[in-house]
């Protein structure tokens, strides 16, 4: 089954810190590597279902069963960067892979 990841892809996470003025930032810093995955672009009808954060889902991404990915995250596969709008961490209870819901961001 898990033959069917045929990509790799990074992730990044939200970080927060200090700024030189006392005030607090945050910034994306490098969270995951070399995750296999594979992207699923949502066609037809699909691209009108919403993430949890309202915005349109434009790609699924399959990965291994407990990818530590939330959907504060951003996705990075083929230079393109995707935002996390949703993560299944078991579809349908059957421990194979983790589904990520998310959108290109231009």
């Amino acid at each position: 089954m898990t033959m069917l990841l045929n990509k790799t892809c990074s992730t990044k996470r939200t970080t927060e810190g200090k700024s030189g003025f006392g005030g607090n930032t945050r910034t994306m810093a490098a969270h995951l590597s070399g995750v296999r995955c594979r992207r699923q672009q949502m066609g037809g009808e699909e691209t009108n279902g919403l993430g949890a954060s309202g915005y349109p889902i434009t790609h699924r991404l399959w990965c291994d069963y407990g990818t530590d990915i939330v959907s504060s995250d951003q996705v990075v596969l083929d230079g393109v960067t995707y935002e996390v709008l949703d993560v299944d961490p078991d579809m349908a209870s059957a421990g194979r892979f983790t589904v990520i819901m998310m959108r290109e961001v231009r």
